[in-house]
C-alpha cells in the first residue's frame, strides 16, 4: 500500500513512485528482488535510472533511463556512454544484502 494505493494489484508495471504518488520526494533509492524465468533478478531504481542484473549478471543486466523511457523499452546496458553510470548502479546494487537470514538469530 502507498498513500492508500494498492499497488500490487493495482499495476502492471509502476515505472517509479512518482507514477504512483507524484509528490513523493525520491531522495533514496528503491530495491527490487524478483524471479523470472528461473533467474534471479536483483534491482535499484533512482529518480532517473533502473538497473537489474540477472543471476549476478551472468543472465544479463539492464539498464534504463526513466526521462527518456519512461516505458522502459530500451536496454542502454551496451550503448557506449554509460559505462560510469553502470558502475555508479551497480555500487548502489551492492547495498542490497545477497542473502537474508530467515533464522530469527
Amino acid at each position: 500500500m502507498i498513500d492508500g494505493v494498492d499497488v500490487m494489484h493495482s499495476m502492471d508495471s509502476v515505472a517509479s513512485v512518482d507514477s504512483v504518488v507524484p509528490e513523493a520526494n525520491w531522495n533514496t533509492p528503491a530495491f527490487a528482488v524478483v524471479m523470472f524465468q528461473g533467474k534471479l533478478g536483483r534491482s535499484v531504481t533512482t529518480e532517473r535510472w533502473h538497473y537489474v542484473e540477472w543471476d549476478e549478471g551472468r543472465a544479463g543486466s539492464m539498464l534504463l533511463d526513466h526521462r527518456t523511457d519512461p516505458l522502459e523499452l530500451k536496454n542502454l546496458v551496451n550503448e557506449s556512454g554509460y559505462t560510469d553510470r553502470i558502475k555508479e548502479m551497480k555500487e548502489l546494487l551492492k547495498r542490497l544484502p545477497a542473502k537474508v537470514d530467515r533464522s530469527g538469530s
